[in-house]
């Protein structure tokens, strides 16, 4: 199971509280539903500006942060865009986003897959 948010937490003003209560729920929810499944949390990559942030005055990453804290606290997976995806000016000008500066174009809809599949791959060792 892929778990992929942020974004609109972060541009709506989501407490950190709300947002890492939100997604521990969803975590234990899907243990208790599946126990067998495999998460992975696919945290945001920076959108609309380099230097954005949120009317709390929070930027992005502090989500992607508390995110990472919170698939480790779960022992799940975990995906930082904002890893591939350094820098928003750079993804702006190569046309991996949608006109909106937010959501992938198809393009970047590839590369985000290419990402997931690299961590897939790599965790269940079946790359030669």
């Amino acid at each position: 199971m892929i778990i992929a948010l942020g974004i609109n937490d972060f541009a709506h003003d989501l407490s950190l509280d709300d947002y890492r209560q939100g997604l521990s729920t969803i975590i234990e929810d899907l243990h208790k539903t599946s126990p067998k499944t495999s998460i992975l949390v696919v945290s945001q990559y920076q959108a609309l500006s380099d230097t954005m942030r949120n009317p709390s005055g929070l930027p992005q990453s502090q989500y992607s942060e508390l995110a990472r804290q919170t698939a480790e606290h779960y022992k799940v997976g975990y995906l930082d865009l904002g890893d591939v995806w350094k820098s928003f000016s750079v993804v702006n000008q190569s046309g991996i986003l949608t006109s909106d500066k937010v959501h992938p174009s198809d393009a970047g809809g590839q590369q985000i897959a290419q990402q997931i599949e690299r961590v897939i791959v790599d965790k269940l060792g079946l790359r030669h």
